[in-house]
């Protein structure tokens, strides 16, 4: 027999070939505590009746039918409960009936499970055995048989409760329900840790992850760290931002080791190729001090990224005072004798109109359409009403001959044609009073002529205006 049986399987009853073999003459009554839907299980707490196989022929959820109610009771086979079960069978009738119900209750009236079948072709007159067999496969289990009684061609002798032993109580151990308990939850928690350790060491190198080749290294000393940079201007949020340019925006930003005030520039540069060249400039840039230059302290690489460190200027950039309503307008005095030799002329002309007027080279007016910085001052110059164009925050505080200077020195610095407009050492001569400027008219920077300049295919490039954030460091000396 145990050849033909897998004892850790197949209710230690049959084998993988076996089962199902009509050869096995076996009538078996399972109480199953394990679901296995290879063998159509119905679920994982049932009794079924088996012939040859383990697909029952009959089966039905664990449990007995009350003999008060006749209502069915469920009862757990898990349950470390004493249970009896009661199988007879007719052979007249071929009526096979299986009850069960907890100790010490009586028999049931109606059996669990009733099912017609002929047992003559299944069971041998000789030999034949009877006996209990059980398997749990890879689960532990324990099964008890506390007592039994059988019988042939009658009624089986009732057992006798009180004579039966007590199921074994196995002992608990509080120290090994702990260690149940705490050394999974122990091992998740020390898993979720590691992982969120190695989470955060990945994203923190891929926030402050750079780009640094061979050919940087002679350019450490003016090389920042990300971090640094990171950390002084606490995360480039929004309120430490100072302003935003062509090239990008600028932050500002404390450094932790020395507390120096800094202007980080964050500039996109997304080709490889001439990077080398360009960081070369940016560090020959840095080497030198000009009283009317912003000291570049150094830069750092990041991605397609880069960020000019330089030292921070605590009264910004001209545009803050000529068109922030909140900062103290500047008086005429201060607006008017900055003059140097070292700048564009045309942008200059447009910086001069940005001082006189308060107002930036391309602005929306209450329409909404954009309104030409020149081309407003000219027209007001035709209506002979060009001091309407001046600074309204100035009130009556400024000198009418040197606004007007101002202004048509602007214009025509302005000039579209680069031979109509002066030399920079003449613009000087001209704001110091050493020459008189030459007699203008507003049809000289007319729209017209503009416009007849552009279709004759001057370069659109004589037609832009610059705006003062670009040029007021050149053009006005340290002074502010």
């Amino acid at each position: 027999m145990k050849k033909l049986c897998n004892l850790s399987a197949y209710l230690g009853l049959f084998n993988q070939s076996s089962v199902g073999n009509s050869n096995n003459h076996v009538l078996a009554i399972e109480i199953d505590t394990i679901y296995n839907p290879e063998f159509l299980d119905i679920d994982d707490n049932h009794v079924g009746i088996d012939i040859n196989s383990l697909i029952s022929n009959a089966s039905h959820a664990a449990g007995y039918y009350s003999n008060d109610t006749g209502l069915f009771r469920y009862l757990s086979l898990r349950s470390e409960q004493a249970m009896q079960v009661w199988i007879d069978y007719d052979g007249h009738e071929m009526q096979l009936n299986v009850t069960m119900a907890p100790i010490p209750m009586a028999k049931p009236h109606k059996p669990l499970l009733s099912a017609t079948i002929d047992l003559s072709g299944v069971l041998l007159s000789y030999p034949m055995y009877v006996g209990f067999s059980s398997s749990s496969g890879s689960f532990k289990t324990s099964h008890y048989v506390l007592g039994w009684s059988f019988r042939m061609n009658g009624v089986a002798e009732p057992l006798d409760y009180s004579l039966l032993p007590s199921l074994p109580r196995a002992k608990s151990n509080g120290k090994s329900k702990v260690l149940d308990i705490v050394l999974p939850l122990a091992s998740a928690g020390l898993a979720v840790i590691i992982a969120g350790i190695i989470v955060f060491m990945v994203r923190w190198r891929i926030k402050y992850a750079e780009v640094l080749e061979d050919w940087e290294l002679e350019y450490g000393p003016h090389r920042f760290s990300y971090r640094d940079l990171f950390i002084a201007t606490k995360g480039f949020k929004d309120k430490e931002l100072l302003g935003i340019g062509g090239f990008g925006k600028v932050y500002k930003g404390v450094l932790q080791t020395s507390k120096s005030e800094i202007a980080v520039k964050r500039v996109s540069h997304e080709s490889r190729q001439g990077m080398r060249e360009f960081i070369a400039e940016i560090v020959s840039l840095g080497c030198l001090r000009h009283r009317n230059l912003v000291q570049l302290l150094g830069y750092c690489r990041r991605k397609v990224e880069l960020l000019l460190v330089y030292d921070y200027m605590p009264n910004g950039s001209l545009d803050k005072f000529l068109y922030d309503q909140e900062k103290p307008t500047l008086d005429w005095a201060t607006r008017f004798g900055k003059a140097t030799t070292i700048t564009d002329v045309f942008a200059f002309g447009v910086f001069l109109l940005e001082v006189a007027c308060g107002r930036r080279p391309v602005d929306s007016v209450a329409s909404g359409e954009e309104q030409i910085l020149l081309d407003w001052v000219v027209e007001n110059w035709r209506k002979g009403s060009i001091l309407v164009t001046r600074d309204p925050r100035l009130g009556d505080e400024y000198v009418v001959e040197e606004v007007e200077l101002v202004l048509k020195l602007g214009l025509l610095c302005s000039h579209p044609l680069p031979a109509g407009r002066p030399s920079m050492r003449q613009v000087v001569e001209y704001l110091q009073g050493e020459a008189a400027l030459p007699e203008l008219s507003p049809t000289y920077l007319s729209f017209s002529v503009l416009a007849m300049l552009h279709n004759e295919g001057f370069d659109d490039d004589i037609m832009s205006y610059p705006s003062s954030m670009a040029t007021s460091s050149a053009a006005i000396s340290g002074a502010w």
